[in-house]
């Protein structure tokens, strides 16, 4: 996190908005957390309160795919239901969150095939199971 993150403030129910003023480069040696300045827009807290602080990140939009649909021969692909076909499709992995990669090649609403990829070919004939 850098000075400028956005954060969430909650306490005893009671929400507050804020931004990171400052932030320390090494974390405590006793609790190996870092200690944190946050500048609340509005709505103060009292001293000792004890706090729920999320910190905003960003978002990113984009086609999150299971990571075990990913294949790779030397460059990342997956397989794509194309009137019951499979169709092999080139991606580029973009980012990557717990399980899941967000990538670039899917377009939104394609039928992505998530099992027995690794037998298919180009071409084959795929079933679509709806569970």
């Amino acid at each position: 996190m850098a000075p400028g993150t956005e954060a969430v403030i909650l306490v005893d129910g009671q929400e507050a908005k804020g931004r990171v003023e400052e932030i320390s480069d090494v974390p405590d040696s006793r609790t190996m957390t870092y200690n944190a300045r946050i500048y609340l827009e509005s709505m103060a807290f009292s001293i000792g309160d004890i706090a729920d602080v999320k910190l905003i990140a960003g978002s990113r939009e984009g086609i999150w795919v299971p990571i075990t649909a990913i294949l790779s021969d030397g460059s990342d692909y997956v397989y794509i239901e194309n009137n019951g076909r499979a169709e092999k499709r080139k991606i580029s992995i973009v980012d990557v969150s717990a399980t899941n990669a967000m990538v670039e090649g899917v377009r939104p609403g394609e039928r992505l095939v998530v099992e027995g990829m690794k037998s298919l070919r180009d071409g084959d004939r795929v079933a679509r199971v709806d569970k």
